[in-house]
């Protein structure tokens, strides 16, 4: 990693002073060497963690039945409107899950031809089930960026940390903002023209 930098850092020192054209290609050329290495250094650590936990979830949860204490799954007041979660981007990170090959990802969580209080209940229990899987996955992401941040990898952790926030992050803020709808829905045993067009996620 230090060697890295040490490209980074002469490529910048080259470019910056006043050398011949061909010098300065040669450090604009080592420059971008040196960020490609860093980031591909930091993308490949964080891929593999990233990989390990989600792979430890899956396993595990073919034993254990994951859950949150009832209470987790409240939505409170503060999130009951939706806009919270909607100056946050939720609505833009929903539209761009529920098209292309994202969308595939989630068959459980599309909302039911059948919309019977019954099957939407169950919507509901998928929804909690994948909010729940990320939650664990979140946690166990931020373990790995604090280990990151001790061992003085502030790349690294600084990678992790918002490929954590995009992959399980915004998933639990769209699985409750998406709750918050299809709760009314259950009570009032109504389907909100629209609602039911694409990924429920």
């Amino acid at each position: 990693m230090n060697a890295l930098w040490l490209l980074l850092l002469s490529g910048v020192a080259l470019w910056a002073r006043e050398l011949p054209r061909a010098l300065n290609y040669l450090g604009l050329v080592i420059g971008v060497a040196g960020i490609l290495g860093v980031l591909l250094t930091s993308l490949s650590l964080m891929a593999v963690v990233y990989w390990l936990a989600m792979s430890w979830v899956a396993i595990v949860g073919q034993v254990v039945h994951f859950s949150l204490p009832p209470g987790c799954y409240a939505i409170n007041t503060f999130e009951r409107s939706g806009h919270l979660y909607e100056r946050l981007g939720v609505r833009l990170f929903k539209q761009l899950v529920r098209r292309g090959p994202l969308a595939l990802l989630s068959p459980t969580l599309r909302f039911p031809k059948d919309r019977t209080p019954t099957a939407l209940r169950h919507l509901d229990d998928e929804m909690r089930n994948a909010e729940t899987g990320h939650v664990y996955v979140f946690v166990l992401m931020l373990v790995c960026v604090s280990a990151a941040l001790l061992q003085g990898w502030f790349d690294a952790a600084g990678w992790m940390a918002l490929f954590n926030l995009i992959i399980n992050g915004y998933p639990i803020m769209l699985q409750r903002y998406n709750r918050i709808k299809l709760q009314e829905l259950i009570v009032q045993q109504l389907v909100v023209p629209g609602l039911s067009e694409g990924l429920l996620r």
